[in-house]
């Protein structure tokens, strides 16, 4: 893999807790957590080489995500991070990978590598929070295809995502509309593209 490259794949990990559920009848995916970090995998790694790993180079914060939508048997979801979420981002940190992490049925409470997207060489810088700090916020759009019939249900809090009157309100203080009150808004957007396995 160049390290220019982003992609997301469904890690092994994944793709036999998929077939695990399907053999039992029961292609009912639940997701337990998303984790971002600052690792970048070495160049010249396949995406077979990405689909083994069982966790992030280096992980430091989890992250949130919208509730999944359906589209046949596709799967969109956006995963947030957000410098505020689990008690503010200390210092600034480049988020250059991400996780989705899904419930194992033979290991209740112990969740595994369901998904593995690395930003390449287009990772995110992230800066610190604290007070008087601007709301700094990132967001991946991810699609996956995981076979007909199957559902999906998440286990993790969906609601520290920002709402559209939220969002407008931001980009008024953006453009100088209203008074700002707090500092400013920062976001990127991505747009989502289609790789084996999934998108985003």
């Amino acid at each position: 893999m160049n390290k220019n490259n982003k992609i997301v794949v469904i890690t092994d990990a994944g793709r036999a807790l998929i077939a695990a559920l399907t053999a039992a009848g029961d292609p009912a995916l639940t997701l337990t957590r998303i984790a971002v970090g600052s690792g970048v995998p070495p160049d010249g790694t396949t995406p077979d080489e990405l689909r083994a790993y069982t966790g992030l180079i280096s992980p430091f914060a989890d992250a949130a995500s919208t509730v999944p939508s359906y589209d046949g048997d596709t799967i969109h979801f956006t995963v947030e991070y957000r410098n505020d979420m689990n008690g503010g981002l200390v210092s600034g940190r480049w988020l250059s990978e991400f996780g989705i992490y899904a419930e194992s049925p033979d290991s209740p409470g112990t969740p595994v590598l369901f998904a593995y997207a690395t930003l390449g060489k287009e990772p995110q810088y992230v800066a610190a929070y604290g007070t008087g700090s601007s709301l700094d916020s990132r967001r991946f759009p991810v699609s996956v295809t995981i076979g007909a019939g199957a559902d999906v249900s998440v286990r993790f809090d969906t609601s520290a995502f920002i709402t559209a009157d939220d969002m407008e309100e931001r980009i008024n203080i953006l453009i100088g509309r209203l008074p700002v009150d707090g500092g400013t808004f920062f976001e990127n957007y991505y747009d989502p593209f289609t790789v084996e396995g999934g998108s985003f």
